[in-house]
C-alpha cells in the first residue's frame, strides 16, 4: 500500500499546537494523571498494574495525537536540504 504525499505529511509533519489544542492536551494529561493515581492506590504492584499504567500512557498518547492530527491545518510539506524548491 502506497501512501500519498499528503498522507505522509499529515502523519509525520509538524504543526504547532493552537491554544485550544494546548488546553485539550492539559485536560487529557490531568484526567490520565487522576486515573493513574487511582490505579496506583487501588491495584497491588503486579504485572497487570504495570500493563494498566502502560495502556493508560498509550491511551493518552493516542488521544493527544487525535487532537493534533485531526484538528489542525495540514502541515506544509517538508523540504530536505538540497531539495529543489517548487
Amino acid at each position: 500500500m502506497s501512501l500519498s504525499e499528503q498522507e505522509l505529511t499529515a502523519r509525520f509533519g509538524f504543526v504547532p499546537p493552537t491554544d485550544v489544542q494546548k488546553a485539550k492536551y492539559g485536560i487529557l494529561r490531568l484526567k490520565a494523571h487522576e486515573m493513574a493515581v487511582m490505579l496506583d492506590q487501588t491495584c497491588v504492584d503486579s504485572r497487570e498494574k504495570s500493563l494498566a499504567m502502560t495502556k493508560l500512557q498509550e491511551s493518552m498518547m493516542w488521544a493527544q495525537r487525535c487532537v493534533a492530527a485531526r484538528e489542525s491545518q495540514p502541515p506544509a510539506p517538508i523540504k530536505l536540504a538540497g531539495e529543489a524548491q517548487s
